[in-house]
């Protein structure tokens, strides 16, 4: 299994430095397993971390369940690009992660892949979803997944979260590929909004209905982000070109 580069750096930091340590970012370009990495190893070199944001270009390990603690993390945010990170990645392992972490407030999960190669929830009977040995979250309130698709794992991740967190404020899902799916200043859509991601972010509504909804609790505020009306045009125009 291969770490990133600055595992070295981070090593050389004296233990009082290392102690000091609020806020970390931690972003790896060549390297793989960036996440897995820190779960493993991040405690014995920052363990007071209050702001952590993992940044990962290449996960092909799940996040290993630990009984080790992040006692004094607040915020969490871990993105995940998915040109290059494994099909078969279990994003219900970064569970791992907020159950291990007793003071989270904010989770901010971001997931950027141009296809969908996930095993998707569609189809599944819900008395089929994973559920683990329950953790309960007392002050986690704040959760936000941009580039929600309809995989199975990411699903299952949620719904854990709704159902282990009695604190929970906001819960935001965003089904573009991209945070400003919108308008860019040149009056167009991202360019990574194609037809085959408006075809999945579709999925991915029709997911949230199916399994998430019904889990949300009423004092908890949904939001639900879904391509714009120029990206919906896209996808017509898409669809008319392959039919033709």
């Amino acid at each position: 299994m291969l770490y990133p580069s600055f595992q070295c750096f981070l090593g050389q930091i004296s233990l009082g430095g290392s102690l000091q340590l609020k806020t970390l970012r931690m972003i790896c370009f060549r390297q793989t397993n960036i996440v897995c990495y820190a779960r493993q190893n991040l405690l014995s070199i920052a363990p007071n971390v209050e702001t952590l944001t993992i940044s990962s270009l290449n996960e092909m390990v799940n996040t290993p369940m630990l009984s080790s603690k992040f006692l004094h993390l607040k915020l969490l945010q871990i993105s995940l690009v998915g040109m290059a990170f494994s099909r078969a990645y279990d994003y219900l392992s970064l569970v791992s992660f907020v159950d291990a972490s007793p003071c989270l407030e904010n989770f901010v999960l971001a997931i950027s892949q141009h296809r969908m190669g996930h095993a998707s929830i569609l189809g599944e009977p819900s008395h089929d979803l994973r559920q683990i040995p329950q953790q309960r979250h007392a002050k986690l309130k704040s959760v936000t997944i941009t580039g929600f698709c309809s995989a199975k794992s990411l699903v299952e991740l949620t719904c854990h979260i709704l159902e282990n967190t009695t604190s929970l404020d906001c819960l935001t899902l965003d089904t573009t590929c991209h945070p400003s799916c919108a308008v860019t200043k040149f009056d167009k859509c991202h360019p990574l909004m194609d037809g085959d991601s408006l075809v999945e972010a579709q999925k991915a509504l029709l997911a949230i209905r199916r399994y998430v909804l019904g889990k949300v609790p009423s004092m908890v505020k949904l939001n639900i982000l879904e391509p714009c009306s120029r990206c919906h045009a896209v996808e017509s125009l898409v669809s008319t070109a392959k039919l033709s």
